[in-house]
């Protein structure tokens, strides 16, 4: 196998070998399972920040939704009342607009004879 000069090789010749001293290799080993285990630890903790952040926005929504509802109970409420209240004047409101076509037949009655009158009226004056 031919070597070239590279930095990386450079630096394969001054390492010592992992196989000559098992101590070493347990040792960088565990350094690099125990950084690795650092990192999953960071990232899982990461994970759980952000969803305790979606929770919490998530909480503040459900809150403004319960108010709004709430509102909505309330002001439900009213317009029940106000309905059953419409709904007594009905009958009344009924009988009061059978009244307003009878008067209203008799003011056509009662435009129908003036104007009979009036024709009659000026029959007998240009006699």
């Amino acid at each position: 196998m031919v070597e070239t000069n590279t930095p990386h090789s450079e630096w394969r010749k001054e390492r010592p070998s992992l196989r000559d001293d098992p101590q070493t290799s347990i040792k960088v080993a565990y350094e690099c399972v125990k950084k690795i285990l650092e990192l999953d630890t960071e990232n899982v903790v990461s994970d759980l920040n952000v969803m305790e952040s979606v929770n919490n926005v998530s909480i503040l929504r459900f809150r403004d939704l319960e108010l709004y509802c709430s509102e909505m109970k309330a002001n439900s409420e009213i317009i029940k009342k106000a309905d059953e209240e419409l709904k007594k004047t009905v009958p009344m409101l009924d009988k009061i607009e059978r009244k307003i076509d009878s008067l209203h037949s008799i003011v056509l009655e009662m435009n129908e004879w003036s104007k009979e009158l009036e024709v009659k009226s000026k029959y007998a004056s240009s006699k």
